[in-house]
């Protein structure tokens, strides 16, 4: 079981993102570290856009803390009808070809408040 601790979903541009992820194995057999990746993607019409600003591996039976700056730039979260521009942390295993998305958390990022 994988779970996240976070002060809030929502935080505004130019912020600290702070939070842990505890990955609890269901399992007795040794499991690998997982990797926990904080940022954001586009989805929708025209080109697909990814940035990754903070990475770090989650150990078994361990408290996992991270701490990322949201960029003052953003962008910020938005979803329309033609685009959505999605901040997740994600969770993954790395398998022969690729990875397992094991577990996602939707952020929301807004703008600053005057």
């Amino acid at each position: 079981m994988i779970n996240f601790y976070l002060d809030s979903d929502s935080f505004e541009v130019g912020s600290i993102l702070t939070g842990s992820c505890l990955f609890t194995p269901d399992t007795q057999k040794k499991e690998k570290p997982l990797k926990l990746t904080i940022g954001w993607r586009t989805e929708g019409r025209g080109d697909k856009d990814k940035e990754v600003l903070y990475e770090t591996e989650v150990k078994p039976s361990e408290r996992t803390y991270f701490k990322c700056k949201i960029p003052m730039a953003g962008p910020v979260s938005y979803d329309g009808q033609l685009l959505r521009i999605i901040w997740e942390i994600v969770v993954t295993r790395k398998k022969i070809i690729g990875q397992d998305k094991l577990k996602t958390q939707v952020l929301h990022v807004i703008p600053r408040q005057l």
